[in-house]
């Protein structure tokens, strides 16, 4: 979790080639040296080796040179982009194949030969790093360790910034940049030090890879003395919580950014500002400025709060922005100003900016069989804060078209095929009280309609009506300060059939979440379960990865308004879970020509029951229902009510 505190790090970030009085260097042109020591306690197989070739990648079990990860859930990572990739560097590369990762820690070291530091009284390290992880998080796992003994060692954790996927912070973060330049002033240990050995050391499990290049150590600072950069440590500036808002669902928003001094100079009253512009006349309607009295060299402060900010300037485009008070006299001025544009609208809510950055967003899952999983669900969180007197009137979503992925098993592996069925579900999300999972216990499904694939879909963009499990309205009627996620559900028992939704990277919703729960409220971006789970991730790929789901409203509801009247806990359940029978019990009178129905967590409907007037429970048989979670719902004229009911055989 991150916390709005200040926090004094020696990590910072440079041009290698501005590194003055350079005393020792090591670019790999020959290989990793033969006296440089590779160790591995845990005994795995997991080693640093020397890669050559900066235009390949490994594949298979070679572990020569990084995996390609360039898709989206990775951030598209590319070669390393080392100040001298040409001639090589050293990587440690963690073999997909090299099941003992899974279940046991590695721990791999590389560790130089002696380097000479006498006469140096300061002595700063610095080099290029890209590293990717999955499993363990950076602290006392990902370390550069000096000693000038090889016994006695002094340790410097790298990457401070990384949040690995099985975090509690908001989205994650598992690649750091590429290539993060580093530098760490090791002067305590190594000044004046005849005998000096630097040691890269990594702990982890199933992670990616770690590559190190263009190493050097130098007697001066290579710091500028100004270097303000408003993302020390990724694009971490929250946005709107949505990119298209309707004007009349307008809820307040929150700003915040990070902030730190890269340069070898403090800074005094340091001026961080954010604005708020409309697009078509350049109009300021927003403007903030926070002073920071003081700023020291190598401090970064996380989560600088602005006033909250309302919007009230009507429809259009505008866009949000941060910039620093120094950007003029800036070396490195294009870390102080950044930029993100928003919609409001006349009834459309969406997460995502149009043709930016799309791509093909599907689960590549294995299961112990080695066959994949294609059962999940991608949803977007809306809240909806003036809801009664509107109602749902068309889901809009765009997927790519058919794409033939290779073989598995002998099996075509297809995203997208003609023919396969894909549900659309509203969700309401009540009683909301993890930022990391929307649980079953918390939601419930009030609308649906299933969407035949055909493998063109992705030529534009594809509308939807929902069916309210409710009524026979075409419009779901919305609710005041109400949570809903909107989903694309997709289950097969064929394995090779997979479903795929557009997704693009261009909006970062990570510091809109941070920003929400720091003033206690709950705005979340994309939404994901994987495989039988029936509790969604509210992290799912990271705010970064948004996919292209959305909907408009409309007025059109006032039947369902005027003549029904939704009632909570109108319906109880016992046992529950149930096996073989459970008796409903209404907590209201029944009406005539009412209706008792069993939906499935995906809306189809699994059975009808009779009711007659005045009757207070009634008892149905489950012993043949599959082991499952279903909705109840109660529906009369004037009456609606609905339930779970879970069979647990």
């Amino acid at each position: 979790m991150r916390y709005p505190l200040i926090t004094l790090i020696c990590l910072s970030f440079y041009t290698l080639t501005n590194a003055q009085n350079c005393f020792w260097s090591e670019d790999f042109a020959n290989g990793i040296p033969v006296k440089w020591e590779i160790d591995e306690p845990s005994e795995i197989g997991v080693s640093w080796s020397y890669c050559p070739d900066t235009t390949q990648y490994s594949v298979g079990n070679d572990a020569t040179c990084p995996h390609e990860f360039n898709d989206e859930p990775n951030g598209f990572q590319t070669h390393f982009k080392s100040d001298s990739p040409e001639n090589g560097y050293a990587t440690c590369v963690l073999n997909p194949f090299l099941n003992e990762v899974f279940s046991k820690s590695f721990l791999v070291t590389l560790t130089t030969d002696s380097i000479n530091c006498m006469g140096k009284e300061n002595v700063y390290v610095i080099f290029n790093s890209h590293i990717g992880l999955f499993f363990n998080d950076t602290k006392g796992n990902i370390q550069l360790n000096v000693s000038t003994d090889k016994e006695n060692w002094t340790s410097y954790t790298l990457h401070e910034n990384l949040i690995v996927a099985g975090s509690t912070s908001p989205g994650f973060k598992r690649w750091s940049k590429n290539a993060e330049k580093i530098t760490i002033d090791i002067s305590e240990v190594a000044a004046n030090e005849p005998a000096v050995f630097l040691q890269w050391s990594w702990t982890g499990n199933d992670e990616y890879h770690w590559s190190i290049d263009d190493i050097q150590l130098t007697d001066e600072n290579p710091l500028p003395d100004l270097d303000l950069s408003l993302s020390p440590n990724s694009l971490f500036h929250a946005i709107m919580p949505n990119y298209k808002t309707p004007i009349s669902q307008i809820d307040t928003a929150y700003f915040l950014t990070d902030v730190a001094n890269f340069g070898k100079a403090s800074q005094d009253n340091v001026e961080i500002r954010a604005q708020v512009i409309n697009t078509q006349n350049n109009a300021i309607v927003y403007d903030e400025a926070i002073i920071i009295p003081t700023l020291r060299d190598s401090q970064i402060i996380e989560d600088v709060q602005f006033p909250p900010y309302f919007h009230t300037t009507g429809v259009g485009d505008f866009k949000i922005t941060y910039s620093t008070d120094r950007i003029a006299e800036e070396e490195n001025p294009e870390d102080n100003y950044f930029e993100y544009g928003f919609i409001i609208t006349e009834s459309e809510f969406s997460k995502f900016e149009p043709d930016q950055f799309t791509s093909s967003l599907f689960p590549l899952e294995f299961d112990q069989t080695n066959s994949i999983q294609p059962n999940w669900a991608i949803a977007n969180h809306f809240f909806v804060p003036n809801g009664a007197a509107y109602c749902l009137d068309e889901v809009v979503f765009e997927i790519p078209n058919f794409e033939f992925l290779g073989k598995l098993n002998g099996n075509d592996i297809i995203v997208n095929n003609d023919g396969i069925n894909v549900t659309v579900n509203l969700f309401e999300w009540n009683n909301v009280q993890s930022p990391n999972l929307a649980t079953e216990d918390e939601y419930t499904l009030i609308a649906s309609e299933e969407f035949g694939v055909t493998g063109s879909d992705g030529n534009e963009s594809n509308t939807i009506k929902l069916e309210s499990l409710f009524s026979d309205e075409v419009n779901i009627p919305l609710r005041d300060n109400q949570h809903y996620f909107l989903a694309l559900d997709y289950s097969t028992t064929f394995n090779y059939n997979l479903f795929g939704v557009s997704a693009n990277t261009s909006l970062n919703y990570d510091a809109m979440i941070q920003a929400n729960l720091l003033a206690g409220k709950n705005r979340f971006a994309a939404m994901s379960k994987i495989g039988s789970t029936p509790d969604y991730n509210t992290l799912a790929f990271g705010g970064c990865v948004t996919p292209h789901i959305g909907f408009t409203i409309n007025q059109e509801c006032e039947s369902l308004a005027t003549n029904q009247t939704i009632i909570q806990d109108g319906i109880r359940v016992f046992p529950n879970p149930t096996d073989n029978s459970a008796t409903i019990k209404f907590n209201f009178n029944l009406e005539k020509d009412a209706s008792l129905e069993l939906f499935s967590i995906d809306g189809s409907l699994v059975r009808s029951f009779k009711l007659s007037d005045n009757q207070t429970e009634i008892e149905i048989n489950s012993s043949e229902l599959p082991n499952a979670n279903y909705l109840l719902t109660y529906k009369s004229e004037k009456v609606i009510s609905s339930t779970k009911l879970v069979v647990l055989h």
